[in-house]
């Protein structure tokens, strides 16, 4: 999952947007993606499992440690 914004102040610690694998940032839905350990960053990865839907968007839970990709 491609982690795109930081949604503490609204969902609460640990609650990302992003976006999985075949999601289109322009025409498809958004990830939402908890449980993300603090000190990740925008741009950064995380495996996740997709827990469930809310219409077309996804809801996820994060797996492991964020992982910086590389070259950044």
């Amino acid at each position: 999952m491609l982690l795109t914004e930081d949604l503490a102040d609204t969902e609460g610690p640990g609650v990302w947007l992003g976006h999985a694998a075949h999601q289109d940032p322009d025409a498809d839905g958004t990830t939402t993606v908890a449980g993300v350990p603090r000190g990740t960053a925008t741009g950064q990865l995380v495996d996740a499992e997709v827990v469930g839907t809310e219409g077309i968007d996804l809801l996820a839970r994060a797996l492991v440690a964020a992982i910086t990709p590389a070259g950044r």
